[in-house]
């Protein structure tokens, strides 16, 4: 069976025109005649079979997906992907010569396959120009619709694909610029990466600050929050306001402890909390505190 796929040398890009010329996202291709057409999303299938002979031929036209720019590494991505997860192969596939044509490259190969004791020859074209490639399959085990596949094959063209522009961030402030996300609520929270792995982000009732396994929650003031000289009177209030809630949620439970340090108030439950004025600091570990706060 393996000489019905001599044709492959042929190019792919032929310039034959066809009365039922038809597109799908970025290929133009002519469905060969009395062929039953199943669309979806993400592929057209091109099927015809003789119950009585138990001959079939499947074609299978997949939507463009991202890809490399190099043709052969987007075929063998194709190849473990898409004919390896649907059928059996017995060998690697045969490669044919590479063709090319309106900024596409195309790759194309050929093995013998087994499907629930069936054996036939499965066909892969992937053709690839900038990071974009379409595949082409083919399951067949007859040679009985050779000329139909090859005449479906050199009516096959595509579309260039979209060019995304490039640009080059000649910024030299070591601080990345903020990125504003727009909450469902019409709340605007900002985001800055700092050179040094922390993260800020503009919360409604915090920033949250992040590095790794860090995080530091910054609050704004609250009603029961602002301090006098001596906070200790306050302390549970602060804690009942700013810190139960995150703990709750994070499933962490205890009681502060307030211990006057150089103007601080230090409150451990697991991990360690620093409430200083209107602020609390969490920390994941008691290492992670800074030297002289615990």
């Amino acid at each position: 069976m393996k000489h019905i796929f001599l044709f492959l040398a042929l190019t792919l890009f032929g310039t034959i025109t066809f009365a039922q010329v038809q597109t799908f996202d970025l290929t133009t291709y002519t469905p060969p005649k009395g062929w039953v057409k199943k669309a979806t999303a993400s592929a057209v299938q091109l099927t015809k079979s003789d119950d009585a002979k138990g001959t079939y031929c499947l074609i299978t036209l997949y939507k463009s997906v991202p890809g490399t720019n190099n043709s052969k590494d987007n075929f063998d991505m194709a190849w473990k992907t898409l004919v390896k997860e649907m059928v059996t192969v017995t060998a690697a596939p045969t490669m044919q010569p590479a063709s090319s044509e309106n900024g596409w490259e195309a790759q194309s190969g050929y093995a013998p396959f087994e499907s629930d004791g069936n054996k036939g020859i499965a066909l892969l074209v992937t053709s690839t120009s900038g990071q974009k490639m379409v595949n082409i399959m083919i399951l067949t085990n007859t040679d009985v619709y050779q000329q139909n596949m090859t005449d479906f094959l050199e009516s096959v063209s595509f579309k260039k694909p979209a060019v995304t522009p490039v640009t080059t961030n000649v910024n030299t402030n070591p601080v990345n610029k903020p990125v504003t996300v727009t909450n469902t609520n019409g709340y605007g929270f900002t985001t800055t990466n700092f050179d040094d792995g922390w993260t800020s982000t503009v919360q409604a009732d915090w920033v949250d600050v992040t590095k790794g396994n860090i995080k530091v929650l910054l609050h704004y003031p609250k009603q029961g929050t602002i301090f006098p000289a001596d906070p200790d009177p306050l302390i549970r209030a602060a804690w009942d306001i700013l810190v139960a809630p995150v703990t709750a949620i994070s499933g962490i439970s205890g009681q502060p402890i307030s211990v006057l340090t150089t103007g601080l108030t230090l409150v451990w439950v697991m991990p360690r909390v620093t409430v200083r004025g209107s602020r609390c600091l969490l920390f994941s570990s008691a290492a992670e505190i800074p030297a002289g706060l615990n």
